[in-house]
């Protein structure tokens, strides 16, 4: 497949304002005093943790969340938040953590995503010295006063047709902010006001071409540090699909295109490929789902088979004639460890199923385990039996 990315010139910078946005909903509050505290404002899948020192308010406050349209381009889940009560500042700073979703990353990456507020004056200004937490998807921040906050990708990877034929192109482009956000931070400039998003001008800075994605590089220049949990290295991947059958699985660090097939039983869904030399027979990679109905936007977690049809999931991977690898283990010293993370069905079109998987597999010999990272992305029309 050929990937093309769209350059543009910019003539002038044009910082982003907009009215604040409307209110969508509300959640009761919770309270703090001047002893300080830290709870949890929840939001439908969105999350925030905020942190109120010892004698950061006054008096007692209640405090909640409020999602309100979004007015920022690249907000993550398309959605910001208004904290309340509007306009109150604090003696010292609270901590704000946001937490996000992974499936709210596609076309970014965690290392592109940043905390922003919209000021008084409706400019949105981000935080360059936003922390990032990989592990626990969180994103945090200090802040003196409240207002309407989200958290924005700086680049997002944007796909001209999701779905191609075999030999079809499409063309990609590099959308972001180019407002310096990785310049070292300091009591000058602890924020950043936002200009319009424009197309990635420096083709250079883009490598390894993939399938479904593009390595991004060098967007910290060498003379800063880069702020906390930050590589200075982002992999963005975008969903594109080819018609017809088609599985990219990854295994080992290697990624392959294989021929898979896929059947659809009384005991559920079983899709079976080849990962590596399509003539090979020692590599079989055979992956289940146990439920006679696979739903769109739904996930399968991984486990031993528990009971027909309990709608999880596993897999398991021959690599020559006697390594086993597998989503679930017993160790010797007794009990069982079943793979994080699942397998995510994203549409399913009568018996045409797209999806993609991240998994742990292991290998037990004489009571040693190993473990590999086993990842794929599919798209088959099962077959009945």
């Amino acid at each position: 497949m050929k990937c093309v990315i769209l350059c543009a010139e910019i003539q002038f910078e044009e910082l982003i304002h907009a009215d604040p946005g409307r209110r969508r909903g509300r959640v009761a509050p919770v309270r703090s005093d001047e002893r300080g505290s830290c709870f949890w404002l929840y939001q439908a899948r969105q999350l925030f943790r905020l942190y109120v020192v010892r004698h950061g308010v006054a008096q007692a406050t209640s405090f909640t969340i409020q999602p309100v349209t979004p007015t920022l381009p690249g907000l993550i889940g398309k959605q910001s938040f208004r904290l309340l009560p509007e306009g109150v500042t604090f003696a010292k700073p609270v901590t704000l953590q946001f937490h996000y979703q992974q499936d709210e990353l596609e076309g970014t990456s965690d290392q592109l995503l940043f905390m922003a507020y919209q000021g008084n004056d409706g400019i949105w200004k981000a935080l360059p010295n936003t922390e990032l937490d990989e592990a626990t998807r969180t994103l945090t921040v200090n802040t003196t006063h409240f207002s309407d906050w989200g958290a924005f990708a700086e680049f997002n990877l944007e796909v001209e047709k999701t779905l191609i034929k075999p030999g079809e192109s499409t063309n990609l482009k590099l959308v972001g902010y180019y407002d310096d956000l990785h310049k070292a931070p300091d009591a000058e400039r602890s924020e950043v006001a936002l200009t319009q998003q424009q197309v990635l001008q420096d083709p250079g800075k883009v490598r390894n071409w993939r399938v479904a994605g593009v390595e991004v590089h060098d967007f910290i220049p060498p003379k800063f540090q880069p702020r906390k949990g930050a590589t200075g290295k982002a992999i963005i991947l975008a969903n594109i699909a080819i018609e017809g059958n088609s599985f990219e699985a990854t295994w080992a660090g290697k990624t392959y295109a294989c021929n898979a097939i896929g059947f659809i039983s009384q005991q559920g869904v079983t899709i079976v490929t080849n990962v590596g030399n399509p003539n090979s027979q020692n590599r079989v990679m055979t992956m289940s789902i146990r439920a006679n109905q696979l739903k769109a936007s739904t996930t399968y977690s991984y486990d031993n088979l528990k009971a027909p049809l309990d709608g999880r999931a596993d897999i398991m991977l021959s690599d020559g004639l006697t390594a086993y690898w597998a989503t679930y283990v017993y160790p010797c010293n007794g009990g069982q460890i079943n793979s994080p993370n699942s397998i995510r069905i994203d549409s399913v079109d009568g018996k045409t199923i797209t999806g993609s998987l991240t998994a742990t597999l292991y290998l037990s010999e004489d009571c040693k385990i190993s473990s590999q990272p086993f990842t794929a992305r599919f798209r088959l029309t099962l077959i009945a039996q």
